[in-house]
């Protein structure tokens, strides 16, 4: 790129020293008192005051020629797509052209202070601000130098001159870069302090949910302990029950036969059971199926205590022949009680968790219509007896059924216990980190 220095077309050797001592004593200066960082910096790339004077006598073939520079710069940075994007983003190529335009100037008036160190910060905020990576306005600065040197070299000064005048416009395009890389990296440092900040903040918040949750499930470990311990105890009692059931199947088989004139005491067995009502209040569960269980549990624990009751009425009435089915009738009511101390333990266990389950008065409503619709066939003793061999037969398939219940129930709790483990060691290892 060449430009015409001379209206005249003719370029006589000056000396640009001859020049510069024509200027006013006071047209350059450099003032930073309270910088001391960046004049030792001028000191490190020699830009001394008779580098201001230099820039000075040439800023008029700068300012002349301002247009060019500028048109010839974004020239060049309109070949980098991402450049140009930034700028649409943000601004226009006109109100850039002008910004541009002023900022070239001002690095030729020969005055460095505290306010054209300001300038220069500001806009390397700016850069931030908008993503200009510091690679493109280190490539920008070295095209401005080509545009710089281009000039110089068309000037009607001697050779040694132009070398001097180009060091000059080096020197303060280097302190130019290194004011703006200076507030880049300070700006860096700033977001980079912030982030880290946040981050520490977010790990303490971390690692104190890592403590409460594993504390939490080291608890919910023990408890998942203690619940499989007394569901393996249950699931004991449950094998007994259907022992004793299987016993009281074959007693009532021979007893039936002695007992088939008891027909008036079937409406007592009636009466009784109407007022065996009663409510189970504040059951609380873990988890469902450990309520769900819980809940079968006590309605066979239920239904085994009134048929044993029944089965006590009808062996005293028996006299003599009916003791040892009142034994059998007994032992059947303690292992009833027996079952529904330890369902009671259960809850008591998991009362912590749950809420108020529902009554199993429905359970009892139920269970007096079926005596309601079984009446008349119970009159009968035999048929008394009857009633009671199913009773046990059910209470066995029931206690079966309970025990593989249990027996899934403690897998999963026992998964449930590994997991919650896993996750309390997980937790312990990430606050210790």
């Amino acid at each position: 790129m060449k430009w015409s220095l001379l209206s005249n077309g003719k370029q006589t050797k000056e000396s640009l020293n001859e020049q510069i001592a024509q200027q006013n004593s006071n047209a350059v200066s450099i003032n930073l008192s309270n910088k001391a960082t960046t004049v030792k910096q001028m000191n490190m790339i020699s830009l001394k005051e008779d580098d201001l004077r230099r820039l000075l006598q040439f800023k008029p073939v700068v300012s002349n020629h301002i247009d060019n520079i500028v048109a010839q710069f974004y020239v060049n940075l309109e070949q980098e797509p991402a450049l140009m994007r930034i700028i649409k983003d943000h601004s226009t190529i006109e109100r850039l052209r002008q910004t541009l335009s002023i900022h070239i100037q001002e690095m030729f008036n020969g005055k460095i202070d505290e306010n054209y160190l300001a300038q220069r910060q500001r806009i390397a905020a700016v850069h931030l601000h908008i993503g200009l990576d510091p690679k493109w306005y280190i490539a920008s600065f070295q095209d401005l130098l080509n545009s710089f040197i281009t000039l110089i070299e068309e000037l009607p000064y001697e050779e040694g001159d132009k070398f001097q005048l180009i060091r000059s416009v080096s020197r303060v395009l280097n302190l130019e870069m290194q004011i703006v890389l200076e507030a880049y990296e300070q700006q860096h440092e700033n977001q980079l302090r912030t982030e880290q900040n946040h981050l520490h903040n977010l790990l303490q918040t971390l690692k104190d949910s890592a403590r409460t949750l594993s504390a939490s499930s080291q608890s919910t470990s023990e408890s998942v302990e203690s619940m499989k311990l007394s569901l393996d105890q249950l699931s004991d009692l449950s094998h007994s029950g259907s022992s004793i059931a299987e016993k009281l199947q074959s007693q009532t088989n021979s007893e039936q036969i002695k007992l088939e004139n008891t027909k008036a005491e079937s409406e007592q067995i009636s009466s009784k059971m109407y007022t065996t009502e009663k409510n189970i209040h504040e059951l609380n569960d873990l988890n469902s199926q450990i309520s769900e269980v819980a809940n079968m549990v006590t309605s066979i624990a239920d239904q085994t205590n009134l048929l044993a009751l029944n089965a006590s009425i009808e062996a005293a009435r028996a006299g003599e022949h009916g003791k040892g089915f009142a034994v059998v009738a007994d032992e059947v009511r303690k292992l009833a009680e027996n079952t529904k101390l330890s369902v009671s333990q259960v809850y008591e266990l998991l009362k912590d968790t749950n809420g108020t389950t529902s009554s199993i008065e429905q359970s009892i409503v139920e269970l007096k219509a079926l005596f309601e619709a079984e009446r008349e066939s119970i009159l009968s003793t035999s048929a008394s007896f009857t009633e009671i061999l199913h009773s046990m037969t059910e209470l066995k398939i029931q206690n079966e059924k309970m025990d593989i219940d249990i027996k899934n129930l403690v897998l999963s709790l026992g998964t449930i216990s590994q997991e919650a483990s896993e996750v309390a060691q997980a937790a312990a290892s990430l606050d210790q980190q």
